[in-house]
């Protein structure tokens, strides 16, 4: 998707998730500063984007169904949209056209590389066969009433690409999922640091999460280095972190979903989660409510 045709669909549905915002708040439609520091504060917490320029394609369509869930649509936009009339190969449902146009292309590439492998002549369809190595490799259906199942466009994405990359012998895709669940990780191990930070008042790093690992297994530590840290200890210190912060929200009585990564969804809610990190441009409130210094002169608070 390019960048215009993009804003294209955003600016509308901002536009109706703004009116149906002022709506419940009553606030005025036309209140421009107002509406802007919605668009800005919804941009932070869906991607964690200051301006579109700097979104990926994967976030585009991620800030497409955030702001069409904020005007009331309970439709994914990936599944609302058309069919692409570019694919020659059918559209994969609840994956991105971009998605959908780089699976067939893999499979074109794992079918003649196997074909090669066997010393046999391609016969029959791609989607035929793509359908027969899938089921084969994954063990359930893959095509139901004409509708391609493979799951989310995260974790059903990078699991249908593995097994293509292997046959196709494609090292690019070989190395983007071997590694997508532990980016994932690090994704969020990102979000809860900088959560910590604006509770602890200063900035954490990995050595902060190695302390609280060592004090709750004292017989256990985690490697000096987060690069070296494998991935099943990494879900334990997620849920490890996640304890702190309720911890650490309970100790100056405010809500998890008050802290700067998890902004609710409840329109009253997002009041009080806009009264600590967007009091005024350019500043900042502590989780005990005292307004801060300019947030470009903070070290820790988010």
């Amino acid at each position: 998707m390019t960048f215009g045709a993009f804003h294209g669909q955003l600016r509308p549905l901002v536009d109706a998730a703004w009116k149906n915002h002022a709506g419940l708040m009553g606030v005025s439609v036309s209140d421009r500063e107002q509406k802007d520091a919605f668009y800005r504060d919804h941009l932070w917490a869906c991607c964690r984007l200051k301006s579109t320029k700097q979104a990926s394609q994967r976030q585009y369509y991620d800030l497409l169904d955030w702001f069409a869930k904020e005007t009331g649509a309970t439709l994914s936009m990936r599944e609302a949209a058309p069919p692409s009339q570019d694919l020659p190969h059918p559209r994969i449902p609840s994956w991105s056209a971009a998605q959908s146009g780089v699976f067939w292309k893999l499979a074109q590439s794992a079918r003649h590389a196997a074909a090669q492998r066997a010393g046999e002549v391609e016969a029959g369809t791609l989607e035929a066969w793509a359908q027969t190595r899938l089921e084969s490799a994954l063990g359930r259906p893959v095509l139901v009433c004409g509708d391609w199942l493979l799951g989310s466009e995260t974790a059903g994405f990078d699991e249908v690409m593995a097994v293509l990359a292997v046959d196709a012998a494609d090292m690019y895709w070989i190395e983007q999922t071997e590694a997508s669940g532990e980016r994932r990780l690090l994704w969020q191990l990102d979000r809860f640091l900088a959560d910590l930070s604006w509770l602890e008042g200063k900035e954490v790093c990995w050595k902060y999460v190695r302390g609280i690992y060592a004090q709750s297994n004292s017989k256990k530590t985690l490697p000096e280095r987060l690069e070296d840290c494998p991935s099943p200890k990494l879900f334990l210190v997620l849920a490890m972190l996640d304890t702190q912060i309720r911890h650490l929200c309970d100790g100056f009585n405010i809500r998890p979903c008050w802290c700067p990564t998890r902004p609710p969804a409840d329109p009253l809610e997002l009041l009080t989660w806009r009264f600590y990190h967007s009091p005024s441009p350019g500043h900042v409130r502590g989780p005990d409510g005292r307004l801060l210094q300019p947030q470009h002169e903070q070290k820790g608070a988010a």
